[in-house]
């Protein structure tokens, strides 16, 4: 069976092969000043990458707006993506397969040692492809952040080390708001639990259970909490407008 891990590399190698498609020579009409086929190729190239860049770090007008963006600085955070998505996928494009084949080796070294099939070399193996593979990991990591800081650079800091803790916290698949603060793994548990709680009761049609609701309002009642939940009801709708323009364009 091939290892999650696994899948998740060759799906985003996937997606970055769509995006290494050769450019396309830009050609513009002197006489008319319209743009040519050739100028729409080019661009749905950029918007293509573009989006597949901002997926892949996570960056959406929702993060931005929890984070405290208005609309100018979503669209310069878009003009940066558009100068920074090609190189990153490009990286990643060179990584993803590396990264893919460590875990094969990784995973097939493991095997051969649970099942008691390997080799003295072998068993030594292990440990340096186990290395091998979360240097590589790592790296691909490191060019994401890397790609993330130029282009949240113009952002001030109070919204660039919001969104920073939004795009770390976001795969937690909370509602937005509580992803703009850290918490410890016993606090998220905590959330976590009276959230889904919360769901089930709803579900059912069940009233309110008070030790999960106490929970949420403490929660709630954070000041970071209560900031990004406002930042995302009056500005959301504005952001996510301004964003797929700034994209699309």
């Amino acid at each position: 069976m091939q290892h999650p891990r696994l899948w998740l590399f060759r799906s985003a190698s996937a997606i970055l092969a769509l995006a290494g498609v050769a450019a396309v020579t830009l050609q513009t009409s002197s006489a008319t000043g319209q743009q040519t086929p050739s100028d729409a190729a080019e661009r749905a190239v950029q918007v293509r990458q573009m989006r597949q860049a901002a997926a892949l770090i996570g960056l959406t007008p929702e993060a931005l707006a929890v984070s405290g963006c208005n609309e100018a600085q979503a669209r310069a955070v878009a003009a940066a993506l558009r100068a920074e998505a090609g190189a990153l996928l490009d990286r990643l494009a060179q990584l993803d397969p590396q990264i893919a084949a460590a875990g094969d080796r990784l995973h097939d070294l493991k095997w051969r040692v649970q099942t008691g099939r390997a080799t003295t070399p072998q068993v030594r193996e292990r440990s340096e492809a186990a290395q091998a593979h979360d240097t590589l990991t790592q790296q691909r990591g490191a060019a994401i952040r890397s790609s993330l800081s130029r282009i949240t650079e113009t952002l001030p800091a109070v919204q660039s080390t919001t969104l920073a803790r939004v795009l770390r916290n976001q795969g937690r698949s909370l509602p937005l708001q509580y992803a703009a603060t850290d918490r410890d793994p016993a606090a998220w548990a905590r959330l976590q639990n009276a959230l889904e709680t919360r769901r089930a009761r709803t579900r059912a049609n069940a009233g309110a259970d008070a030790y999960s609701a106490s929970v949420l309002a403490a929660f709630d009642a954070d000041p970071e909490v209560v900031a990004a939940h406002e930042n995302l009801t009056l500005r959301g709708q504005q952001l996510r407008a301004a964003w797929e323009e700034a994209v699309s364009r």
